[in-house]
């Protein structure tokens, strides 16, 4: 076959020339890159952070890349030459070369294609992508039913009924906001057993939130203004949050100018003070007042305000204080401890061995007191067989009847002191509730004044619990125990 017949190109037309021509004759791709496109890529490397032409390993693949479409090219150049266009084309496919399309221009959307409804695929659902199916939870058929001939035929029926469903939905719409929840309140068209039912229900709420108020201002209000109360009049003293040793201490320092003075602002802050206690085991140290009855200071601050803790006060059957046979004072017995609620620690012989003074101070004189018994009465006859044990004298006609009220006091206490009595001794009584077994219980703690020229200290290693301890008769009945002392002697004050 001659060159003509093969149609190879002569010398004066180049490949390039040729396989250009024929490049844009079949609209082909190039299979190198232009110098245009070089150029491009060039620009596009400067602004990477990696510079191809400093990997000699990277140079070595590019060159070995233009080698092999080099010589793609020639094997190309050979075939195409005098090649129709069938064959080209099947050359090309298997070389996967693509012949190139003219693009044709978008063709504008129509309005009515715009109203269709287009489908958007599922993009949160986990089938991949095929849109998800919903069950119609309207519908009383399920997605699985197929659409037979007599489903058809029952299409008719389901339109017919919807629109008076929708009437009855539409009925039932209007009538539900007429419906009104029921009062909590009895009315007169109630029936007998609903209003009962009601008025239980408003009484339990009521009891409920008097509860909860009650106990609010128990455990949380009223502690806090006596605490607060205490603080400011302890100011008073320089002995805010003391310790009550220490409080004893600067008292007991205090030079007769400067005890004025302090006792002065006292009584400036309330006409009715008469003495500073301390009681160290049971962490007290208060002001104490005294007025013409019992009754004030039950719910009266040492500011005048109304408090439910009251102060701590003397009682008003005393008249020559602290020098009667028994100088008698009161305090709440706080939830908290505050007042003499922390009294009841004196029950254990432990504390008392710890502590076993009492401290009374006034503008005169500084009183020291031995713990001599701590016991447990009532306040009302019903607890004791029509009996109260009259704790609270103040003075007793004989020594023979204030030596048996000692020794009642032996026979009552938690524990035996080992402290001594005398006639003409006096005493200091302080008496607080205690309603842990009986409604009306009183905890009581009865100290004797240390006498002149006798030392303070108590030799607390003679003190031993009393094991055959003497209480009221209703608590017998409250522990369903046998009252020992149920036929025995009843002290009676004269």
């Amino acid at each position: 076959m001659s060159d003509k017949e093969k149609n190879i190109p002569g010398d004066d037309e180049t490949f390039e020339d040729i396989f250009s021509s024929l490049r844009e004759k079949y609209n082909l791709e190039p299979f190198g890159e232009t110098e245009e496109k070089k150029e491009e890529k060039k620009e596009e490397e400067k602004d990477t952070f990696y510079d191809p032409s400093a990997d000699s390993e990277i140079d070595d693949f590019f060159k070995e890349a233009e080698e092999g479409y080099a010589a793609l090219y020639e094997e190309v150049d050979a075939k195409i030459a005098g090649v129709d266009e069938e064959a080209l084309r099947h050359e090309a496919e298997v070389l996967g070369v693509e012949f190139g399309i003219d693009e044709k221009p978008e063709e504008p959307v129509s309005e009515e294609k715009l109203e269709e409804p287009q489908e958007y695929e599922d993009i949160y659902s986990d089938s991949g992508d095929e849109p998800q199916e919903f069950e119609d939870v309207y519908s009383d058929s399920t997605p699985e039913e197929e659409e037979t001939e007599e489903n058809k035929a029952d299409e008719s029926t389901d339109v017919a009924l919807i629109p008076q469903a929708e009437e009855k939905a539409e009925e039932d719409f209007e009538e539900e906001p007429k419906k009104k929840k029921g009062s909590i309140f009895p009315k007169k068209s109630d029936p007998v057993g609903e209003k009962i039912r009601k008025i239980i229900f408003l009484i339990s709420i009521i009891a409920l939130l008097a509860s909860a108020a009650w106990l609010v201002n128990d455990y949380i209000i009223q502690p806090y203004l006596i605490k607060q109360q205490n603080s400011q009049v302890s100011e008073l003293i320089d002995s805010t949050d003391a310790e009550p040793e220490k409080i004893v201490e600067k008292l007991n320092n205090l030079d007769e100018e400067e005890k004025t003075v302090t006792f002065a602002s006292l009584k400036e802050q309330n006409k009715d003070f008469k003495a500073w206690l301390v009681v160290p085991g049971a962490n007290i140290s208060l002001p104490v007042v005294q007025t013409t009855n019992n009754d004030k200071y039950l719910d009266t601050g040492f500011n005048g305000k109304w408090l439910s803790g009251g102060t701590a006060f003397i009682d008003s059957n005393n008249k020559s204080v602290f020098s009667d046979m028994n100088t008698v004072i009161y305090g709440h017995n706080m939830r908290d401890g505050s007042m003499f609620g922390s009294i009841k620690k004196y029950k254990t012989l432990d504390t008392f061995k710890k502590n076993p003074l009492v401290y009374v101070y006034t503008e005169n004189k500084n009183y020291v007191y031995k713990i001599y018994s701590v016991f447990l009465t009532s306040a009302v006859k019903s607890d004791d067989n029509g009996y109260v044990f009259a704790y609270n004298f103040i003075n007793l006609s004989s020594s023979e009847n204030f030596a048996s009220f000692m020794e009642e006091l032996k026979t009552r206490s938690y524990y035996n002191t080992g402290v001594d009595y005398q006639e003409g001794d006096k005493l200091l009584t302080l008496s607080t509730c205690d309603r842990t077994v009986m409604k009306n219980g009183r905890l009581v703690l009865v100290a004797r004044l240390v006498r002149e020229n006798e030392e303070e200290t108590v030799n607390t290693a003679k003190a031993t619990v009393n094991s055959k301890q003497k209480f009221p008769a209703g608590w017998y009945e409250k522990k369903k125990t046998t009252n020992p002392y149920e036929n025995s002697v009843k002290w009676i004050a004269q």
